[in-house]
């Protein structure tokens, strides 16, 4: 017999089985062989997991872990939004302030990044969540995406009237939109893992449900001030006046990879393994 006595502040529960503790990941349930047939109870006393009903939405604003996470993804969502929608406007705009692209070739450009986005999704975005976690993969991509937003801008300083300077202009731009989705790929990947990290399987709608509303939110106010700064950089007469918007998403991705460190390492792993796995190496190590 494999049940196990959960003790939930103070109240003695029997589960049908270990299974019934928490849905676990291949590695972790390999704990759960029949050598460790205790019948000693878990201790789980100050932590709601298998009676207690889920966390609102405004008990969830008081973990550190949940805020600093949806934190991230609402910031991931305001950068690239700003980029998005400026990126455009940029290409149409006529030389010196931007490429003076036409709407079909700028379209060509968008579907070539967007190719790009379904190989990320599928194949380099889980490789480097997998091999480097979370925190490294949401805080480098911050940092690569910096210079990235800036190079963009730097096609616009080349004399575009000759034919060389024209390809050059094609292909670091193409170069710099592949770049941007495999990049933004990996960052929002990482963010909703460690969202869904932050929070036991139960309160995992509460969890996403206050990521989406501050991605929301950061989508709403995204564009409007991207489109503010771009209106004020034309007015400028200075050199280079153009990347001022550039600039600002560029900044703030620094600000991302300094945010993320203060997320607890534990945000790596689930949440429901990490209680299960502790509980049980404890058990082992009283036996």
């Amino acid at each position: 017999n494999n049940n196990h006595i959960l003790v939930i502040n103070d109240e003695k529960l029997l589960t049908s089985s270990t299974s019934s503790i928490s849905p676990l990941s291949s590695s972790t349930s390999s704990l759960l062989s029949p050598t460790s047939e205790s019948s000693e109870p878990l201790e789980l006393s100050s932590i709601e997991l298998a009676t207690s009903k889920p966390i609102t939405a405004k008990e969830l604003f008081k973990d550190k872990k949940v805020i600093l996470s949806c934190s991230a993804y609402g910031l991931c969502a305001f950068i690239f939004i700003i980029f998005d929608e400026i990126l455009p406007i940029f290409m149409k705009t006529l030389p010196p302030n931007g490429l003076g692209i036409s709407q079909v070739n700028i379209g060509i450009f968008l579907g070539v990044g967007s190719l790009a986005l379904i190989f990320s999704g599928m194949i380099f975005a889980p490789y480097c969540t997998n091999t480097f976690g979370l925190i490294t993969s949401y805080r480098f991509s911050c940092i690569l995406s910096a210079p990235l937003f800036i190079t963009v801008v730097f096609s616009s300083i080349l004399p575009l009237q000759s034919l060389i300077a024209k390809v050059v202009m094609w292909i670091s731009l193409a170069i710099c939109l592949i770049l941007k989705f495999c990049i933004s790929s990996v960052m929002f990947l990482s963010v909703m893992l460690m969202i869904n990290n932050s929070v036991y399987s139960k309160d995992l709608g509460s969890a996403n449900g206050i990521g989406q509303s501050f991605a929301a939110l950061a989508r709403s106010i995204g564009p409007i001030l991207g489109g503010i700064i771009w209106s004020i950089s034309l007015q400028l007469n200075i050199v280079f006046h153009q990347s001022l918007v550039f600039l600002v998403a560029a900044l703030l991705s620094l600000l991302g990879s300094i945010l993320i460190t203060n997320i607890p390492k534990s945000i790596e792993f689930s949440k429901d393994d990490l209680l299960v796995n502790s509980k049980l190496n404890q058990n082992e190590i009283n036996n």
